[in-house]
């Protein structure tokens, strides 16, 4: 399932993203992925299209794109709460260990298919699972895009189980490897002020400070400027 918004759908997502995801709360978990899962998917389209020269590789790219419709339809955008829902959960975990079983996640598509996984762990809460899965995707494709937003979700993913110090350090590595050029530095280094608000609200003041500067038109600045009101 492909969604296609306008550009004020899209400001709607990203205030929504900006605003709720980054607190990690389990019910906003569902934000996260659908948001991520939506940019990823045009990268789908674009390896298809540009890589796809022999059959074989049309059956796994094939594949791959069934295993997305059945995250999309059954996980992602379904009750969590109706009947047959953890059913489709284990059905899936179990059909997408096998298709990574024979691509391993230095293919785009066995990445693919293990963010697809570790987003299913997400957003059942098990964070370990979740984190384990992203960071394969995270150093199997260290510095491209797909590598950058596995790397995020891990620390995502290490925020919920608590350990907010790895947390800091993983969005502090989005830098180290895809500099202050990337669509998802802002957002680190929210999270990184968001951290420190606990431990210095000095160095937390100078990150909000360096965001609002370097991303004014962020989102993620907006809420850096209000979190600059309080400190």
């Amino acid at each position: 399932m492909k969604l296609e918004h306008t550009d004020g759908e899209k400001l709607v997502i990203n205030e929504k993203a900006a605003r709720h995801v980054d607190l990690f709360v389990g019910k906003y978990a569902k934000i996260l992925i659908a948001v991520v899962a939506v940019v990823v998917v045009a990268l789908i389209v674009f390896g298809i299209v540009s890589t796809v020269n022999s059959r074989n590789s049309e059956r796994i790219y094939s594949e791959l794109l069934s295993l997305e419709n059945d995250f999309n339809t059954n996980i992602a955008y379904a009750d969590s709460t109706s009947e047959g829902y953890q059913g489709n959960v284990d059905a899936f975990i179990e059909r997408a260990n096998i298709f990574i079983g024979a691509n391993d996640p230095s293919s785009y598509a066995g990445a693919k298919a293990t963010m697809l996984l570790a987003d299913t762990y997400f957003l059942e809460e098990d964070w370990q699972n979740a984190y384990d899965n992203y960071q394969r995707v995270a150093d199997s494709h260290n510095g491209d895009y797909l590598g950058s937003v596995a790397l995020i979700n891990a620390a995502a993913a290490l925020e919920n189980m608590g350990d907010t110090d790895a947390a800091y350090d993983a969005y502090s590595s989005l830098f180290d490897v895809y500099g202050s050029s990337s669509p998802l530095a802002p957002r680190a280094l929210f999270n990184q002020a968001r951290i420190e608000e606990g431990r210095d609200t000095e160095v937390a003041r100078s990150i909000y400070e360096q965001l609002t500067t370097e991303f004014p038109s962020s989102s993620y600045s907006a809420l850096a400027a209000s979190r600059l009101l309080t400190l």
